[in-house]
């Protein structure tokens, strides 16, 4: 764990260098992995940004491993008219699924593959907590163990990912818990797990507002101009909000709290 840690530290001064080739283009970088985000309008670029991350590679004595490389082309199936794919790269195969920072997301920016692995891993958990219960252990001390494991992996970047899901995929995660619920493996006054991310949404959203060296401070909107020359009432921001767009858009972390409670 500790060379790992070693590992991750070492790749991120290393690639501190390593940027996107094209603008319009983003590479984005946590611990060892790199994201390369293309949009549809830059779609000829992708050979550049695949020859530029190479180059760079060979100049700081890396290689690019094209067998452990992914490539994902996401689309927004409500949209009438459907386009062709690119040409699949070289050397990279194509999936419909990718696993980024532990969340699997689909070609369709579908999370149903995500919240299948939770409720399979959750089952196995309760397993384990039944298995513990016939050797002697307590409720006490079964629901402090449910509430640092499972609920703990339903909770991981909820903030997320959560409004790509469906509310089929939501009453699933809720039946996880009201099973647990049941059984006594969690207290009967814990919360459904609408209600828990909306608390984690909450605290997370004022740590943004509040926090100007916050990583996602930068995506808020500037302040309303009403606000910078009336003294209105307290509200639980005073930022613009931003015009509905796509379906996805309002997927976002940021675009659903800016519109939560907002009058």
């Amino acid at each position: 764990m500790k060379s790992g840690k070693k590992m991750s530290a070492a790749y991120v001064v290393t690639a501190g260098d390593l940027d996107a080739a094209v603008p319009g283009n983003s590479l984005c970088k946590y611990a060892d992995d790199t994201y390369i985000i293309i949009p549809a309008s830059n779609e000829a670029s992708r050979h550049v940004e695949l020859d530029n991350v190479q180059k760079w590679a060979e100049q700081n004595d890396l290689q690019l491993n094209c067998s452990k490389s992914t490539e994902i082309v996401f689309r927004d199936n409500r949209r009438r008219h459907a386009v062709p794919n690119p040409a699949p790269l070289p050397g990279i195969a194509r999936s419909n699924t990718i696993k980024m920072l532990g969340v699997n997301i689909g070609s369709d920016l579908s999370v149903c593959q995500h919240i299948q692995r939770l409720v399979t891993s959750s089952a196995q958990a309760t397993y384990a907590l039944r298995v513990l219960r016939t050797r002697g252990l307590d409720d006490a001390p079964l629901q402090h163990v449910y509430r640092a494991t499972v609920v703990a992996r339903l909770m991981y970047a909820a903030s997320a990912w959560r409004g790509l899901a469906k509310a089929s995929d939501l009453r699933r995660i809720n039946t996880v818990i009201d099973r647990a619920r049941r059984h006594r493996y969690c207290p009967p006054n814990l919360p459904t797990f609408d209600e828990l991310c909306d608390t984690a949404d909450d605290e997370l959203f004022s740590k943004v507002v509040r926090m100007n060296n916050h990583v996602l401070h930068t995506l808020l909107p500037p302040p309303t101009i009403a606000s910078q020359n009336y003294n209105l009432r307290h509200r639980t921001h005073q930022l613009q909000l931003p015009t509905h767009t796509t379906h996805l858009m309002d997927c976002s972390f940021i675009t659903r709290m800016l519109y939560k409670a907002a009058y």
